[in-house]
């Protein structure tokens, strides 16, 4: 019995985490680059005690991986010339406080000294450094991701790919840093201009999730309670 209990124990708790990562993809279902996580699961036998073999009929589940899925999220037009979405693989270069960081909302702007800089005022890199342009002259970016003003180049957005993205750290809703040894490559670049790539989230499926995650927790809590009450019965009988 006891092992029954903490099987659905292990399962409840899997199923809490996994209902905190579906929450947290729905909360960022319009969030502009944002990637959504999948969690998978895994079942193992208890482990032995002592000299004791298992019993093979007790298994424990838990959450085995919490995985980025990349795939990109549908573009949508906003028409603000520095609003970036790329159609091929691969990340915008931020210069942050912590180091470079990577992200695909490419949602950008020109500050009053000519910086180009992400929404939260970040660099954006080109390829020979920070972007910068003279605000008071005419100025555009190609589908290329070059950047021109008064019809010269002075720059290209930096674009980068991972072999493995899924090594990548997330750090904020649609920002990335890179482990410690892995470097990224460059590539080149399609991108389009005047719009913004959504989050790769479909909130339908996400609510759908919810429910099925929200009934299995409420399952394996309502057996809990079951082997709960058993045990009281039995020792109460016990003890008579």
């Amino acid at each position: 019995m006891a092992d029954g209990i903490y099987a659905a124990l292990t399962g409840a708790v899997a199923q809490s985490q996994a209902l905190d990562v579906v929450a947290n993809n729905l909360a960022n279902a319009d969030t502009t680059g944002f990637k959504r996580d999948q969690v998978t699961f895994r079942e193992s036998l208890a482990r032995a005690r002592g000299d004791r073999v298992a019993d093979p009929t007790a298994r424990h589940v838990a959450v085995d991986q919490i995985r980025p899925d990349f795939r990109p999220g549908a573009s949508h037009e906003t028409g603000n010339p520095l609003d970036l979405s790329l159609e091929t693989p691969g990340f915008f270069v931020l210069q942050t406080a912590q180091g470079e960081r990577f992200t695909r909302a490419g949602a950008f702007r020109v500050q009053a000294d000519g910086a180009v800089t992400s929404q939260d005022g970040d660099p954006v890199l080109g390829d020979g450094g920070p972007l910068q342009v003279d605000p008071r002259r005419p100025w555009r970016v190609d589908a290329t991701g070059t950047l021109w003003s008064d019809e010269r180049p002075v720059g290209r957005v930096r674009v980068v790919a991972f072999a493995d993205p899924e090594g990548l750290v997330r750090e904020a809703r649609a920002q990335w840093r890179a482990p410690v040894g892995k470097r990224p490559s460059p590539v080149e670049a399609s991108v389009r201009v005047g719009a913004l790539e959504r989050s790769n989230v479909n909130a339908v499926e996400a609510m759908t999730q919810l429910v099925w995650i929200s009934r299995a927790y409420e399952s394996f809590h309502r057996t809990i309670e079951v082997f709960r009450a058993v045990d009281s019965r039995t020792v109460t009988d016990l003890g008579r």
